[in-house]
């Protein structure tokens, strides 16, 4: 139809109001019991018109109906919400009832037509519509500031609810139960100021953080394996420094340098963290490091070689079990064993090997310095893969040099995490919804909530930095959803007639 009045309209309230007074009167004929029925039963009543109202309204807009407010609401050229600052609506002195519902009217219509937000979180938001409009009136101030409760409650909402996007989540599931409780005691509140709407926003942040919490618990396995990770990760940079010095006097090739300081060091730390620093095979693969550089320079004299003989077998069989420890490539492994085999029949020989001055210590080590290691890859030691930009498909192969972005910057955002944070990353080629569950003590590693309950994303340092540098760490939402509602009202409200 081209033209709507209020007459018009199925679910108008006066409609039930009549309706039930005609029930309680047929119920009884005594007037106090009739006023105490209504009481009892209006709010409910109030309650379950709002919802299907709510749910009318987007079966209408799910056929391509437009709401006939859009026709007959005209706001006046000075009524533009201002949307350039921190205020979000009207101009200070308009908030007359009239107006003041009438635009409040208008922006729960936009934030009904938001695609961004999903229908059951419109659903909720549009039961806060009457407790909204009540509030407008009472406190002038909601109009001029973006942080009034009632637009920081629809916000958090919008926010929290954009988090899950799978309709079985069962994380959703219990937000919408809890929100849509939230939204009926609102709208039965008997007080017309934002005290209701701060006490929601209070519960709410608790139920969330209850959420997390319980989110958590359900991850406790790949928080205790990120634990081990980075414990694992600082005790293999401590132990690379002081190989690095222990071998620095030694004649030795790059490859066996980079063995030693690299791989080695790897299996030091795994040992560690998985045996104990007391327990074996730890002290075992400690006296390798020792054996190993001695093997190195032996001296040309037949005790020497003697020694050499009766320690290759034992040398051998640990240097394998390390390297099973942290599954060095096979390639590697032959590699370095192969090089170590004809170091060690060269030492066997009698005679003089004919060896090179050795150069100085330090000389050895600004050297090795200058070495360009390639990165291992973190080994996972668990069923949540650390993503690293090595294996997380993300990125395109312009963006992995390693002056991506501004660097600083983005240790500085990645430093400013906290759990629970909603954030949109770019995985696997497309943005993915996630919450930061935990972060490791250090900051080495962080643990986020996937789309799916009970998944998580196990994300390296390293990676956020990169993928923030990139532009591929973005907050859930850019603009929240009353905001976005503001910029629509006004973009209508500037186009010519």
């Amino acid at each position: 139809m081209q033209y709507v009045s209020a007459e018009s309209n199925p679910l108008r309230p006066v409609l039930y109001a009549t309706a039930l007074w005609d029930a309680a009167c047929s119920v009884t004929a005594l007037q106090a019991i009739r006023a105490a029925l209504l009481r009892m039963t209006s709010g409910v009543m109030a309650g379950l018109l709002k919802r299907a109202w709510a749910a009318a309204s987007s079966r209408l807009e799910a056929q391509g109906f437009e709401p006939g407010l859009h026709r007959s609401v005209l706001l006046e050229p000075d009524a533009v919400p201002d949307v350039s600052g921190a205020a979000l609506v009207l101009p200070a002195g308009a908030s007359a009832e009239g107006p003041t519902a009438e635009r409040l009217s208008r922006l729960f219509t936009l934030i009904q037509g938001d695609t961004l937000v999903h229908s059951q979180v419109r659903a909720v938001l549009a039961r806060l519509q009457v407790a909204a409009i009540r509030v407008a009136l009472h406190e002038p101030a909601m109009l001029e500031s973006a942080d009034h409760p009632v637009w920081r409650l629809l916000n958090r909402i919008a926010s929290a609810g954009a988090s899950y996007p799978t309709p079985a989540d069962k994380r959703r599931t219990a937000l919408m139960v809890f929100c849509d409780a939230l939204a009926e005691e609102i709208s039965r509140s008997p007080v017309g100021d934002a005290m209701a709407f701060r006490r929601a926003i209070v519960r709410l942040d608790a139920f969330l953080a209850e959420q997390l919490q319980w989110q958590l618990r359900e991850a406790e396995a790949s928080v205790t394996a990120l634990q081990r990770a980075e414990r694992r990760a600082l005790l293999e940079e401590l132990i690379g420094r002081r190989l690095t010095e222990q071998i620095a006097p030694v004649r030795a090739s790059p490859s066996i340098r980079r063995f030693v300081t690299g791989a080695w060091a790897r299996v030091l730390a795994e040992s560690m963290v998985r045996f104990g620093e007391q327990a074996e095979p730890t002290p075992s693969y400690m006296k390798t490091v020792d054996e190993l550089l001695w093997s190195l320079q032996t001296p040309d004299h037949p005790h020497s070689r003697q020694r050499l003989i009766a320690l290759l077998p034992g040398l051998l069989k640990r240097l394998r079990s390390g390297i099973a420890l942290i599954a060095l490539p096979a390639a590697e492994e032959q590699a370095v064993l192969d090089e170590l085999m004809a170091l060690h029949a060269k030492a066997l020989r009698p005679g003089q090997r004919g060896v090179a001055t050795a150069l100085p210590a330090d000389e050895i080590v600004r050297r090795m310095r200058e070495e360009v290691i390639p990165d291992t890859p973190a080994l996972p030691a668990f069923g949540d893969s650390v993503i690293d930009l090595a294996s997380m498909q993300t990125l395109p192969a312009a963006l992995l040099a390693t002056n991506v972005g501004a660097p600083a910057e983005a240790a500085k955002r990645v430093d400013a995490l906290t759990p629970g944070e909603r954030l949109r990353l770019f995985l696997r080629g497309g943005w993915v919804p996630l919450q930061l569950l935990w972060r490791s003590d250090k900051g080495l590693f962080f643990l986020f909530a996937g789309v799916q309950a009970g998944a998580t994303h196990s994300i390296t340092r390293r990676a956020l930095e990169r993928l923030d540098a990139a532009g591929l760490m973005k907050p859930l939402e850019d603009t929240p959803v009353v905001q976005r509602a503001f910029d629509a009202l006004a973009n209508q409200l500037s186009l010519p007639a």
